[in-house]
This record gives C-alpha cells, sequence and structure tokens, in this order.
C-alpha cells in the first residue's frame, strides 16, 4: 500500500518541473530601421466631372447647368493659380453651311466659385465677316464683325493705326457699338457715329473694354495673319493675357490649395443666334494650373 501511495508523487514532481520549463521565457534582441520620404514637387489637378452636354438648346438661348466641377489639387505642391482655354473653330463658322465648323467649347461660360462676375467667356473667337447691309462700317476698316451672345450682339469694326504703314489691326482701334443687335431691333448699326466705344490696342493686341459698356467685364485680343483677323472675348484665359494692358483678366481661381483640396466651377452654354440644328463638333475646356 506504501508503494502505492509513493507513485502519484513521483509523477507530479515530473509533471511539475515540465510545466515550469513550458514557462522558460525566450531571450530577444531588437534593432531600428530608419525610413526616410521624400516626396517630389509636383503640381498636378483632376476636374470631376469631365464631361458635360446641353441638349436642345434654341438660337438665341442659354442654359446654366448646376454641377460643381470640382477641381482637386491631387499633386505635391501648393496651387496659386488656376485658368482655363478653351479650343476655338479653325474657320469662321458662320462663313458655311457647315455644322461640324462650330466647336462647342466656343459656346462655353465660366463662373468660379466665387461666382462674383457671374459666367463669361473663356475665350470666345469671332472672325472677320461680311456685315449686313443695313450696317456702316467704320471708315477704314480692315476688319469687321460682330460679338455673339445668345439673344444678343454687338457690331465692330477694326481699323488699322494709320501711321502703321505694315497696316497690323494689333496696332489699330476697335470700335463696338453700345446697342445690341437682337431679334426685335438693330442696334448699333453706324459705326462711325457716337454711340460706339473704341478699344485701343497696343502692339500685343490686348486691351479691355472699358467704360459703361455692357462687355466691360471682358478683355479683347486681335489677331492677324496675312489678310485673316481674328478677334477674341476672354476672361479667364491667361495664355492671351499680356499682363500689362487688361484690368479685367482674372484667374478662375487665386489663392493657395494646398494638396488634396479643392475649388469648383459651374458652366453656362449660350448659342448664338443663327447656329444651324443638329450636333456642334465637340470642344475641349483646358484648365491649367501653376504654383507660381
Amino acid at each position: 500500500m506504501n508503494g502505492l501511495k509513493r507513485a502519484p508523487r513521483f509523477i507530479y514532481v515530473i509533471l511539475g518541473l515540465i510545466l515550469i520549463a513550458g514557462f522558460v521565457i525566450a531571450d530577444t534582441g531588437t534593432d531600428t530601421i530608419d525610413v526616410d520620404v521624400e516626396v517630389a514637387s509636383q503640381v498636378s489637378i483632376k476636374v470631376s466631372p469631365d464631361y458635360i452636354r446641353f441638349w436642345g438648346m434654341d438660337p438665341g438661348t442659354y442654359q446654366v447647368n448646376s454641377t460643381h466641377f470640382v477641381i482637386e489639387n491631387i499633386g505635391s505642391a501648393n496651387i496659386t493659380k488656376i485658368w482655363a482655354s478653351a479650343a476655338t473653330p479653325t474657320v469662321d463658322p458662320f462663313s458655311t453651311d457647315d455644322i461640324s465648323d462650330f466647336r462647342a467649347s466656343n459656346f462655353i461660360a465660366i463662373a468660379n466659385e466665387t461666382g462674383e462676375d457671374g459666367y463669361l467667356f473663356v475665350n470666345r473667337m469671332e472672325y472677320n465677316e461680311t456685315l449686313p447691309s443695313y450696317v456702316t462700317p467704320r471708315t477704314g476698316s480692315k476688319a469687321n464683325g460682330r460679338f455673339r451672345n445668345s439673344t444678343y450682339e454687338y457690331f465692330w469694326s477694326l481699323v488699322p493705326d494709320p501711321d502703321d504703314p505694315t497696316g497690323n489691326v494689333t496696332n489699330g482701334t476697335l470700335y463696338i457699338g453700345n446697342s445690341p443687335h437682337t431679334s426685335t431691333q438693330q442696334g448699333t448699326v453706324d459705326l462711325n457715329g457716337a454711340d460706339v466705344t473704341a478699344v485701343s490696342l497696343t502692339g500685343t493686341g490686348v486691351n479691355e473694354i472699358g467704360g459703361s459698356h455692357p462687355l466691360n467685364n471682358y478683355c479683347v485680343i486681335a489677331t492677324q495673319s496675312g489678310d485673316n483677323v481674328k478677334l477674341q472675348l476672354f476672361k479667364w484665359n491667361a495664355d492671351l493675357d499680356d499682363g500689362t494692358n487688361c484690368n479685367n483678366f482674372d484667374y478662375l481661381y487665386r489663392g493657395l490649395l494646398v494638396p488634396s483640396n479643392t475649388t469648383y466651377i459651374t458652366i453656362a452654354a449660350y448659342v448664338p443666334l443663327g447656329v444651324p440644328s443638329g450636333n456642334i463638333t465637340a470642344g475641349t475646356i483646358t484648365l491649367t494650373a501653376t504654383d507660381q
């Protein structure tokens, strides 16, 4: 009986030693890795959404789309300025009956996030054209046309500097009728009269439309290649601004847009009078950002 009683104690001792051995703490060692990441300076933006279509518009009307086109700083640099440029027709579309000569982007006006200037064209292209017989162009004009804006349009004449033997209009004077031509009124049709606003162009072809003219939020630029004269109204296009002569120019955004932050624009379409029916050739609005 005594032998039988001693056997379990021996087993318990062995099991106890095994359990104690199982809880022995392993010896460890540590070291560290220092990590250093340098992010390169990059100016990059993303616009969302990146497509818009205006449906079923009548000539002489406009539509405002309330969608916020969000511009996000997806780069690493602080963005200080954002501007836009609009693709324009390569020929005067009003001189043909081919709707493919038009560009949808030439109908587009933009308002920035603050919205204080309302909807204004990025760069609306107009061309030298033969005016209707009821319009009297300015004496000595080398180019004549009209600024079109949905229901109304303003006739203009461009006269070269008489002291410039080249006859280049970029050094001339632009005369714009003050009263609009609409479907119900002729407006200013005698560009030799007093009811005009004169804009002096200075070598670069750029100046602002001033005074009380309804287009006095815009800059204007004249370009000439041989006898081919073009005129653009612009507000948001820094590529056209000469940095000197037009105080009306502005950026879509001016401030400090840090990485991952956003601003936005909204877009409207203005279809002039006298546009043929059908699908206008798609156009592009290009947004450009800088950290300078």
